[in-house]
């Protein structure tokens, strides 16, 4: 399967605030990645922790911390 191919079998679905989308001033935002292969799901990962890591070195962001869970039962 090809780069553009697995594309095509990835659903994105958000960014959408969290079902508690703030507590005590953190405000939370939930985007959900669903593809079969986990690999593409770890490579995804992996990219988003990249651009997190520049966008914060280039922009001076404040703190922003990221969660993966890749077999979620609570969809909060």
């Amino acid at each position: 399967m090809t780069g553009d191919d697995e594309k095509k079998q990835m659903q994105l679905i958000g960014p959408a605030p969290a079902a508690v989308a703030k507590i005590s001033d953190i405000y939370r935002t939930v985007l959900y990645i669903k593809h079969e292969s986990k690999q593409f799901l770890i490579a995804c990962k992996d990219r988003i922790e990249e651009m997190m890591k520049e966008m914060i070195k280039d922009n001076g962001q404040g703190e922003q911390m990221l969660q993966f869970d890749f077999d979620p039962v609570n969809l909060f």
